[in-house]
């Protein structure tokens, strides 16, 4: 058994991956740790165990600012893809995954199908790499992928952004308590602003992007997956996808 684990962000997005590593290593299981290369000092514990490799992300936080500064005054030359001032906060996760993420698509491909680790695998993805993961487990379903959210990849009622609401975001952490598992998935089937900003990530900003690094990787083969089936995904729906929402304070 084989975890890859895909992590990008921030240290506090990359720590409970590392994490996850310890515990998966302890109980015999490989692990293919990918985060960006500015972040790779906190995987130094792991690095020369026999059943770790680390993989390292051509891009580094720094590069983040960078492709949203750009991103950010295309799109507001553009009134269209900015309906409300939320819009602003898709686009730069947008240009994050879109400039950044999806273009490393081969190197997680490569790293699955190496004869000299463990076929039977995993995928753990952070939100920013989520679209990634979907494409390679909509290409490829005999790979399941865990969705695992330290946080929403956007910012909704239920749950704000931390960056721009640090109170609002811990209160909801605090206070929002599902009993199941089903109330938490039909209330974000019911929060009309979080699946509209979705539908604006996926089908205004990423879907050109998507569609390209699509079709370089995977030529001749069926379309990326459509809106109607990232919902699936995204909701628990779909056999080879898992979603784990860990938001903590």
């Amino acid at each position: 058994m084989r975890a890859i684990l895909l992590s990008v962000g921030s240290r506090g997005d990359v720590e409970p991956y590392c994490v996850l590593t310890k515990e998966l290593l302890q109980r015999g299981i490989q692990v293919d740790l990918f985060v960006q290369r500015n972040l790779q000092y906190l995987c130094t514990p792991f690095v020369g165990q026999s059943c770790f490799q680390l993989h390292t992300f051509p891009f580094d936080s720094d590069d983040f600012y960078k492709v949203t500064k750009t991103s950010l005054s295309l799109s507001r030359s553009n009134t269209l893809h900015l309906p409300d001032s939320r819009m602003i906060h898709v686009a730069k996760v947008a240009a994050i995954i879109g400039e950044l993420v999806l273009p490393c698509l081969s190197q997680v491909l490569q790293s699955i199908d190496d004869p000299k680790r463990s076929s039977n695998c995993i995928l753990v993805t952070s939100a920013f790499t989520r679209p990634l993961a979907l494409l390679v487990t909509h290409e490829r379903e005999n790979i399941p992928v865990i969705l695992l959210h330290l946080q929403p990849l956007l910012p909704n009622r239920i749950v704000p952004s931390y960056r721009t609401s640090r109170s609002g975001f811990v209160h909801a952490c605090i206070h929002t308590q599902a009993s199941s598992s089903e109330t938490a998935l039909s209330g974000l089937d019911c929060e009309e602003s979080y699946w509209k900003i979705e539908h604006s990530l996926e089908e205004c900003f990423l879907k050109t992007q998507t569609q390209t690094t699509h079709d370089q990787v995977f030529s001749g083969k069926k379309s990326p997956p459509s809106w109607e089936t990232l919902k699936e995904m995204l909701t628990g729906k779909a056999k080879h996808v898992w979603v784990v929402n860990a938001y903590s304070n």
